[in-house]
């Protein structure tokens, strides 16, 4: 399962820059997307559900924004 990393907090759209953990690229999108990764590992996160999931690999991912 992939794990990200929020930077900074959510806009007044509610989107949030998010780092891919495996790569280290970036992309905007919804915090709500997101559910926190298991507690040994604070500050990642996890795809809310598959669903989200799909949506997030679809996303235009890059080096920087």
């Amino acid at each position: 399962m992939e794990k990200y990393v929020l930077i900074g907090e959510p806009d007044a759209s509610g989107e949030v820059t998010v780092q891919r953990k495996s790569d280290g690229k970036l992309v905007r999108c919804r915090r709500t997307w997101f559910k926190p990764s298991a507690p040994a590992e604070s500050g990642l996160y996890v795809a809310k559900s598959r669903v989200k999931a799909i949506r997030l690999d679809g996303l235009d991912w890059a080096e920087e924004l």
